[in-house]
């Protein structure tokens, strides 16, 4: 559930965790009068993003429009979507506020992969269709926006729950902070469709969302970023729209058993594209229903997971 404005409950460390490119993320910590037993650890997304000066009457109309995200967001509750805590001003004078959820001591997923590489990756695929088939089938709908691994967090029972999809809606409606200026597609270039990269779609849809998703189970599972070997911006693009290419099938059984989801996924034209229910009905049907051992720390066990 989320508490609200948390600003004064609520403090910035100067632990650094990590950049995206929606702002940074540090550490945060419950000022003395907000503890109790319940806190949880918590991490604050400080958005890096120009805003205008605003006058009184704009700054009004904005809180209006936060509240409304946020009692929307209240009613978001789903096993594998991250929690968001509420929000906060941590400047006297900014006009966009930073993001409270809670800290997850198992990372990303990309960290816990390589921490752990014998923990089964379609666990981790599972958990993110299943995910953001809760996100596309919401009422109203909420598109992701920008899904890739580092945005795929790990909690204490091994779960994957996605994260910053909060960011992406405020992106989409510029509204919120912007008095001027057009729409632009967001997200991150190697998982980025086609059709975002080109123009020809100025917003995030649940059809780039499957995109990603592909190029997702691609990462997740080989341990490397879509089109590593592409280094330079204007080749990976020209790649993309001109060549068509995709990343290239690397040997691995659990990349045999998604491939042909993957490549469903990444078509071109978003129109053929599977949708999240398709997609989760093929993943869970891949999926181990039971972790055999590993090399983990002991935690609550993963048998018969499913939606």
């Amino acid at each position: 559930m989320v508490d609200s404005d948390l600003t004064g409950q609520i403090e910035c460390t100067t632990e650094f965790i990590g950049k995206g490119g929606f702002g940074y993320v540090y550490k945060g910590r419950w000022v003395e009068e907000a503890v109790n037993a319940v806190r949880a650890p918590i991490v604050v997304k400080v958005m890096n993003l120009a805003s205008p000066p605003m006058d009184e009457r704009q700054k009004k109309r904005q809180s209006k429009q936060i509240k409304r995200e946020l009692e929307l967001w209240s009613k978001i509750s789903h096993q594998n979507i991250l929690p968001l805590l509420g929000i906060a001003y941590i400047n006297p004078d900014d006009n966009i506020p930073a993001f409270i959820s809670t800290w997850m001591d198992n990372g990303n997923a990309r960290q816990f992969r390589r921490r752990y590489p014998n923990f089964p990756p379609l666990l981790i695929l599972h958990d993110v269709i299943q995910g953001l088939h809760y996100l596309h089938t919401f009422n109203p709908e909420i598109v992701h926006g920008d899904i890739k691994a580092v945005n795929v967090l790990i909690n204490d029972r091994y779960e994957a729950c996605l994260c910053d999809f909060q960011l992406s809606r405020f992106l989409v409606d510029n509204s919120l902070w912007r008095t001027t200026g057009t729409q632009v597609a967001r997200g991150t270039l190697r998982w980025m469709s086609p059709e975002l990269m080109t123009g020809k779609q100025c917003t995030p849809t649940k059809e780039s969302d499957i995109y990603a998703y592909g190029m997702t189970c691609y990462e997740i599972i080989s341990g490397d970023v879509p089109f590593k070997s592409v280094r330079n911006e204007a080749n990976l693009i020209h790649s993309v729209i001109v060549e068509k290419q995709r990343p290239e099938h690397v040997e691995s059984s659990d990349l045999d058993d998604m491939w042909d989801i993957i490549t469903k996924c990444w078509v071109e034209e978003p129109e053929d594209r599977p949708r999240t229910a398709e997609v989760l009905e093929l993943v869970r049907k891949r999926t181990p229903l039971k972790v055999k051992a590993i090399h983990l720390p002991p935690q609550p066990s993963r048998l018969n997971k499913s939606g």
